[in-house]
């Protein structure tokens, strides 16, 4: 018989390593993955929130935002001090491209540091506030940041405090606020979403990659495991979206792209 612990980490590896790809697990497979959580939380204080926390991110496969929240919190009413925990709730929600719930959630359980007062530095953090709108709190996080966690994290498409500082920039060169970029991106975002999910794509398949083309900006692209044809459709869908909003200019806010990611 496994030990609590071995199935903890066992099971932690194989649902990221489904998150992560583009694998579905089978009704089978996610089965397991319940039974073996639920077994936990029916155990010790620190066991039982590692159940509630892999039953939050089996909720994470099957698309579940409210599942994700009940069991994420329930494991931190558990271990309350925990920022594992916490941090594996608003990842998952990012996860499932539901970046505004995140932050507010974020803001709900540890505004302390969101605001910075514990020197967080954590470009994950950052990526989740930029597509929250909240650029100059991501630009200090990715400021904090040392250099190897930098260079590890922004690879090909991550975000960088360059693509950051110039998003502030043009911002303030067109009057606009946070408050117009968090709409701007959550619109769109929540449009994909809302779009893919119909199409049977799981949220958490979307990737996210951020780019600065010199004559067009700043981008959010937006990764869909489809073909091209859908790929068109979400565009207009996105663009659909946006025009209904109440912006005064929308020509210094990132372009917002949906593509393939599809060889």
């Amino acid at each position: 018989m496994p030990t609590p612990l071995l199935i903890t980490e066992s099971l932690i590896d194989e649902i990221n390593a489904v998150v992560h790809s583009y694998e579905i697990p089978s009704e089978f497979t996610l089965r397991k993955w319940e039974r073996d959580a639920r077994a936990l939380t029916k155990k010790g204080r620190d066991e039982a929130a590692d159940g509630y926390q892999l039953l939050g991110m089996i909720a994470t496969v099957k698309c579940a935002p409210d599942d994700i929240e009940m069991y994420f919190k329930k494991a931190l009413d558990l271990k309350p001090d925990s920022s594992i925990i916490a941090e594996n709730l608003y990842t998952a929600l990012c996860n499932i491209l539901l970046m505004r719930k995140s932050y507010e959630l974020m803001m709900e359980l540890h505004r302390e540091r969101v605001l910075g007062i514990e020197g967080i530095s954590d470009t994950e953090f950052a990526h989740m506030l930029t597509l929250s709108g909240h650029v100059q709190t991501a630009r200090n996080l990715l400021c904090n940041a040392n250099d190897d966690e930098i260079l590890k994290k922004t690879k090909k498409g991550g975000l960088t405090v360059g693509w950051v500082d110039k998003v502030i920039e043009n911002l303030k060169k067109a009057s606009l606020s946070e408050n117009h970029l968090s709409l701007w991106v959550d619109c769109a975002v929540e449009a994909v979403r809302e779009k893919v999910i119909l199409l049977n794509i799981p949220p958490w398949q979307v990737r996210v990659e951020f780019e600065m083309v010199p004559e067009a900006g700043p981008i959010i692209k937006l990764l869909v495991p489809t073909n091209v044809e859908i790929v068109v459709d979400l565009n207009f869908t996105v663009a659909d979206a946006l025009g209904e909003l109440d912006i005064p200019t929308v020509h210094n806010l990132p372009i917002i792209s949906v593509m393939t990611n599809v060889n």
